[in-house]
């Protein structure tokens, strides 16, 4: 027997649904350009994140990648095992690090890069360009509007 559910639209026209619809559209045709290179979603925004940077904390490099901090802190070790990137003590405070691209971590992302802008290209062709960029100025307006809700433990991670 189907359980009610106060009013609510059924799960496919929902905006968490449709969300997630469209992020798996977004995200299925970059997975390739990632798989070739061994690289996981999180690992490539953290990568793409530090390709941005001379070099930055994890807290921040957490925050701005959209993962948790231990998350980042096991990432930022796996790259380095990779010799992707480099992690650094803080000179003055040895309690903190500092990460950057290593060579080989640039090379990377500059490879990756050039791959995944055919796929941005083929999104614009498919949607537009200016509707690509309305769009994602409503979804900054969205979590903007939401953050506001958000509690000090919804660190928004993803993938």
């Amino acid at each position: 027997m189907p359980i009610a559910t106060s009013g609510l639209p059924p799960f496919r026209q929902s905006l968490a649904a449709r969300l997630i619809r469209a992020r798996e559209a977004v995200i299925s045709p970059l997975r390739p350009a990632l798989k070739k290179v061994s690289l996981s979603e999180p690992q490539w925004r953290v990568m793409r994140e530090l390709a941005e940077r001379t070099s930055c904390d994890p807290t921040t490099l957490a925050i701005a990648a959209l993962l948790h901090p231990p998350s980042v802190t096991r990432i930022i070790r796996d790259l380095e095992a990779r010799g992707l990137v480099i992690r650094r003590e803080d000179g003055r405070d040895r309690r903190r690090a500092h990460v950057s691209l290593a060579p080989a971590g640039r090379a990377m992302v500059e490879d990756v890069s050039r791959e995944m802008a055919g796929v941005y290209e083929h999104f614009s062709s498919r949607f537009g360009t200016g509707r690509l960029a309305r769009l994602a100025d409503e979804l900054d307006a969205l979590a903007t509007a939401l953050d506001n809700d958000a509690g000090p433990d919804s660190p928004h991670e993803t993938g």
